[in-house]
């Protein structure tokens, strides 16, 4: 919310662990940012089991914020430096 909020954002590029791409993309699509999400194909045997174990209470909230929408608490200051990044060719 903040990035479409503060900086105007339509359209991202999620990077992240395959198994956290749907709990990523679909709070981004929820307000209004067209995300699409790319994941990693390698998979670590223990990052992959202790992350897929934190993954569904994270779904299972990420899953409430959705349907339940709660307003930012704080959108912050717009910066500078990612004025800049977001403004590079």
């Amino acid at each position: 919310m903040r990035a479409r909020e503060v900086f105007g954002v339509r359209w991202a590029i999620v990077v992240a662990r395959a198994y956290h791409l749907p709990r990523a993309v679909a709070p981004c699509r929820a307000v209004g940012v067209d995300a699409d999400g790319v994941g990693d194909t390698r998979r670590l045997r223990d990052a992959w089991r202790r992350g897929a174990l934190r993954e569904v209470p994270a779904a299972v909230k990420a899953a409430w914020d959705v349907l339940t929408r709660p307003g930012p608490t704080y959108l912050g200051p717009r910066l500078p430096g990612v004025d800049r990044a977001l403004s590079t060719p």
